[in-house]
């Protein structure tokens, strides 16, 4: 249906192939407009870089003949400076994102983000640059538009496109504050600029093939600097939690996203996996899931599933509480509330040492109760329920 003006008014679509899906839709969208596609090396080899280099130096002669224009190396290093200007005006809007204080909502750096996109470039820079002073403002007199213990968490896995604004406003309507997104609409866009010392077209060239065969999508294999990009944003952003997001029927980071959630688990950084697209029939499901794993966590990170025999951080010791019995309250700390404010290890609120949460030693939550057998002592949740 003729319905999108981008459609309309192009002379020319350009693709890639970086995903069986993609190669066909080419193949459909090729049918209204002449279609250009690039293919893309799934590996970063040498000759990989190369290829690519070979693939730009391609389309730049096919630019050259729908438009007429010339290529030079003065008007490709303009163009490179301009785009790393882009680039450095995002870096400087995520860089806000790592104070304690947040100044800017996680939804509205994403509409950023994909407006970066579209808009043009010089227009989009100055503006962006703009609304960083305003941050920087902000961040110097301690606003945050978020109340204090909002849970800071990063996004990783597939793009998020216009007009995907759907786990962002669940996430931060739900008592969570997203502080990064590790994504192409993300950090990914604009991490790495391409060299600016080059002036030969050869060199150019070259410098943007290195450049972009530099991006750690899960179409290239293997692709374990990813999971290196995740951690270390995990950590300058001090997040409390990542959420794994898949957009449904992409194999690429459906596949990939067990490698993640597995490096994850083993840093003891709690993560959940999520499946979605574009259509918001799920978003009372993801709410309930979305506001589990938000419960469930530790201010310091670490997530309570009563799955493991140690001293339970939800215990509150009796000679706080003047009383000679434990105490597992539904706001204690630690306790992953999947009740939606209840501990699902203690249906009656509390129990004496001992004791199991019912006659038949089951958690509500479905697996044995080691909450309440446990010692007094509140070992931190780093060296126990992690996971």
């Amino acid at each position: 249906d003729r319905t999108c003006p981008f459609f309309r008014i192009a002379d020319m679509y350009v693709g890639e192939t970086t995903c069986d899906g993609k190669k066909k839709a080419w193949e459909i969208l090729g049918e209204d407009v002449p279609t250009y596609v690039m293919q893309l090396p799934q590996m970063k080899r040498e000759k990989d870089i190369q290829d690519w280099a070979y693939e730009i130096r391609l389309f730049m002669e096919k630019v050259e003949e729908v438009t007429g224009n010339k290529v030079t190396p003065e008007k490709l290093g303009a163009a490179i400076k301009l785009i790393n200007d882009k680039r450095r005006a995002l870096a400087r809007l995520y860089e806000t994102r790592k104070n304690k204080n947040l100044p800017i909502s996680g939804k509205d750096a994403l509409v950023i983000s994909q407006i970066a996109f579209y808009d043009d470039p010089t227009r989009f820079t100055q503006m962006t640059n703009k609304l960083c002073d305003e941050l920087d403002e902000r961040i110097k007199n301690g606003v945050s538009v978020f109340p204090q213990g909002q849970k800071r968490i990063l996004l990783t896995g597939t793009p998020l496109a216009v007009p995907n604004w759907k786990l962002h406003h669940i996430i931060e309507t739900s008592g969570g504050a997203v502080v990064a997104e590790e994504m192409c609409t993300g950090t990914r866009y604009f991490e790495k600029l391409v060299d600016e010392t080059q002036t030969t077209l050869d060199g150019q060239i070259e410098a943007l093939a290195r450049r972009y065969m530099n991006i750690n999508c899960a179409c290239f294999t293997p692709n374990t600097a990813r999971i290196d990009d995740i951690l270390r944003l995990a950590e300058e952003y001090q997040v409390d939690g990542v959420i794994d997001v898949n957009l449904k029927f992409c194999s690429l980071y459906d596949s990939e996203g067990y490698h993640v959630e597995r490096a994850l688990k083993e840093k003891g950084i709690p993560v959940l996996g999520l499946e979605t697209d574009y259509t918001d029939q799920d978003e009372a499901q993801l709410r309930t899931r979305i506001g589990a794993f938000l419960d469930g966590l530790f201010p310091d990170g670490g997530v309570c599933d009563f799955s493991q025999s140690h001293q339970c951080p939800a215990i509150i010791p009796a000679a706080e509480r003047g009383e000679d019995s434990l105490h597992i309250g539904p706001n204690a700390p630690g306790v992953q509330r999947l009740l939606r404010g209840f501990c699902p290890a203690v249906p009656g609120g509390g129990h004496s040492p001992g004791e199991r949460a019912d006659t038949g030693g089951r958690c509500a939550g479905g697996g044995d109760c080691h909450a309440a057998p446990m010692k007094t002592t509140i070992r931190p949740p780093a060296e126990s329920f992690r996971r």
